[in-house]
Order: C-alpha cells, then structure tokens, then sequence
C-alpha cells in the first residue's frame, strides 16, 4: 500500500470516528435535552461516576453544589454545557454551523 493509499484510509477511518461521536452526541441530546444524569455522562466517557463527579466540581463540565449543613452533593449537568464541552465548540462559537 502506498503512502497515498494510507493516507486515504486513515482519513476514512477518522471520518468514521467522528462520524460516530457525532452520532453519540446526537442520541444524548434527543435522550437529555435539558440536563444530561452523571451515569450517562460516566458511560459516555468510559470513566466511573465518581471519576466524572469530580470532573464537574473541577469545572470542566456542569456544576455541584451542598446544602449547609448536609453530607452529600447535587450535580446538575446541562446538555448544552456538556455538548460545548466536549465538542470543545464556545459559547458563541459554532451556533450555526
């Protein structure tokens, strides 16, 4: 196979991956159109749920908060937060693409 030939298929191949990204990313926002649930995100990510609540308290996607004087945390992530995220698309960024 030559270089050319290569070429041509690695380009295949990645139009085929990000062909099926966008597809995943289609499904969850028809699934989650407002607010997308921790598991879903931590499945989508092949991380643990644990590993994804920390990526939202560190700021990368969402956000958590605790009541005063309550043990645990709420986390809310909303799907146009997440898509931006991910797609690394700003907020203004890409609106009609």
């Amino acid at each position: 196979m030559t270089n050319t030939e290569n070429r041509s298929e690695t380009a295949k191949k990645v139009k085929a991956f990000l062909d099926d990204d966008l597809n995943k990313i289609d499904t969850l926002i028809d699934q989650y159109p407002q607010r997308i649930p921790i598991p879903i995100i931590a499945d989508f990510l092949h991380m643990d749920e644990n590993s994804t609540r920390a990526a939202v308290e560190g700021g990368a996607f969402g956000f958590a908060w605790r009541k005063s004087g309550k043990a645990n945390k709420a986390y809310c992530v909303p799907t146009a937060q997440f898509v931006r995220w991910y797609l690394n698309v700003g907020v203004l960024e890409g609106v009609y693409c």
